[in-house]
């Protein structure tokens, strides 16, 4: 094992912990934002129904930065388990073992949770507050199916599939040398 190996494995799995941490923090801004204007639609008796939608401006936005987020964590973590830790010479096992973890641990990925939690609550919200014309319940409910939709579509990125592609890498790597 050579030292600029353990090196770069050191950079990239500190990049996994700069992936989770950037994440955090976008949820949390999404959870003060989130609850901030759903305080102030609460507590003011002349909110228009509208503003219960409004944090879905920040919500949905922040579920995308999240795929994004995971996207690279499960790129960075799957290429470390390709081309280090399968060398049987690299004694570090960390993501092989928490691949191997997740999948026999056959739990549901709760990642997502917060932002369909969060944008429900806007929209029962906004149902239960709104001006009983036919125009806000059309509204109402093609926000209700917009958000649901884009939920359930977006999946996060299976790292079976990109393991694929860095073994291939790797692969094609092997017969140039």
């Amino acid at each position: 094992m050579k030292e600029q190996d353990t090196k770069e494995y050191e950079i990239l799995r500190q990049e996994i912990l700069q992936y989770l941490e950037e994440y955090q923090n976008v949820r949390n801004m999404m959870y003060i934002i989130t609850a901030t204007i759903l305080g102030f639609g609460l507590t003011n008796e002349n909110a228009v129904e509208y503003v219960y939608l409004l944090p879905l401006v920040v919500i949905i936005p922040s579920f995308f930065v999240y795929i994004d987020y995971r996207t690279g964590i499960v790129r960075v973590a799957t290429y470390l388990k390709i081309f280090y830790e399968e060398e049987k010479s690299f004694p570090i096992k960390w993501e092989s073992n928490l691949m191997k973890f997740h999948k026999n641990c056959k739990r549901r990925d709760w990642q997502k949770s917060p932002y369909i939690v969060c944008s429900y609550s806007c929209i029962f919200l906004f149902l239960i507050n709104m001006n009983k014309n036919i125009l806000n319940i059309l509204i109402g409910g093609i926000v209700f199916v917009a958000c649901g939709t884009i939920f359930l579509i977006i999946k996060n990125p299976k790292s079976s599939d990109i393991i694929k592609i860095w073994e291939k890498i790797k692969n094609e790597g092997n017969k140039t040398a």
